[in-house]
């Protein structure tokens, strides 16, 4: 999904359980448990953004704002993916080498 919305901070209190309940349908749609994010997607996220909107019924950016909110969870979330794609080899090389040589791991340091 490719917005030109704006972006909202991530912390933003009245938006954070959303972005929370969309991040874990992310999470769902890249595992590929469409069903399940889409069960949570008309049960769970449509109740959060009901109550949202109302609480913000004055607020004419609102679509805007909930977008911005999908587009970011979505990034993050694709972000995440990579960099666990990208670690995941290097690091399983660290562990076997680790393994076979008897030796306690070491964490690399910052």
């Amino acid at each position: 999904m490719k917005s030109t919305a704006p972006a909202i901070h991530p912390i933003d209190p009245a938006w954070r359980e959303v972005a929370e309940i969309y991040r874990g349908i992310c999470w769902l749609r890249a595992a590929g448990y469409r069903r399940g994010a889409a069960r949570r997607e008309a049960g769970e996220l449509a109740a959060a953004i009901a109550a949202l909107r109302r609480s913000l019924a004055a607020r004419a950016d609102f679509a805007t704002r909930l977008e911005a909110v999908q587009v970011a969870e979505e990034t993050r979330v694709t972000a995440a993916i990579a960099f666990a794609e990208w670690l995941a080899p290097m690091e399983s090389g660290r562990l076997q080498a680790s393994a076979v040589i008897g030796a306690p791991l070491q964490l690399a340091a910052g």
